[in-house]
């Protein structure tokens, strides 16, 4: 299997695109095998490090002006990103 690294950056809200440059190497069953990330690039990077699926934090953010909710869980107890 082939592997690769990404490397994600900041853009504000625009960095949920990075949910996009995650889903495309699963589909095409490539590992990701180091993240580096900043800013909004390290919670969409975070969340997917934990384990959480693309689809949660594709569908559980809320963009509010200059405030970002989040809120997952990964099945571990009281583990939340926020």
């Amino acid at each position: 299997m082939k592997k690769i690294s990404l490397v994600l950056g900041a853009e504000g809200a625009r960095s949920l695109c990075h949910i996009g440059v995650f889903r495309v190497p699963q589909e095409a069953e490539i590992e990701i095998g180091e993240i580096a990330t900043c800013s909004m690039g390290a919670i969409i990077g975070g969340a997917y490090s934990a384990g959480v699926e693309l689809d949660t934090v594709e569908n559980n953010r809320l963009g509010l002006g200059n405030r970002i909710l989040f809120r997952f869980s990964t099945g571990q107890g009281s583990n939340h990103c926020r």
